[in-house]
């Protein structure tokens, strides 16, 4: 399922810039409780600053807006795997809509298609934290042929290869 043409007129997808850091930190503190605004940048700015212009960077922020507020977003990276070649690993991924959080989901799972496709990933693997999410539903309705999507629930993560 290919987010619906609603879902793309009513957020706007951006890579997250370091200038912008600070405005995203009230969507990640919301399901990070216990961060505060420096551990945010320590944490997202490497992962954003410098990247190159001309080619998809191997580490990003990717963030949904609505009427300029961040709803939803995910940090990416590709990294190597052993036995599936180059992967691309979403340690956090957020949704912050009270209701119908599925579409802005699939929005957000077919940019992590496109990013692991330009990035030449075999498949993505998207941690989940915490219960009572849309998420897996919408992993179910986006599904890709070509790269999967692998949910993999944060108590239970096997080792990296």
């Amino acid at each position: 399922m290919d987010a619906n043409p609603a879902a793309r007129r009513t957020y706007d997808l951006a890579v997250l810039t370091p200038e912008r850091v600070a405005s995203v930190f009230p969507l990640v503190r919301h399901h990070v409780d216990r961060l505060d605004l420096d551990a945010w940048r320590t944490f997202a700015v490497p992962l954003i600053d410098g990247l190159p212009a001309d080619s998809r960077p191997s580490t990003g922020i990717v963030v949904a807006t609505r009427r300029q507020t961040p709803r939803g977003m995910f940090v990416y990276m590709r990294l190597p795997h052993l036995s599936l070649g180059r992967i691309l690993l979403v340690p956090h991924a957020f949704c912050t809509e009270l209701l119908r959080t599925v579409p802005l989901w699939a929005l957000l799972l077919n940019e992590m298609i496109v990013i692991a496709g330009d990035l030449g990933c075999t498949t993505i693997h998207l941690i989940a934290h915490g219960p009572g999410s849309d998420l897996p539903q919408a992993v179910q309705q986006v599904g890709s042929d070509e790269i999967p999507i692998e949910l993999l629930r944060a108590a239970s993560l096997p080792a990296p290869f």
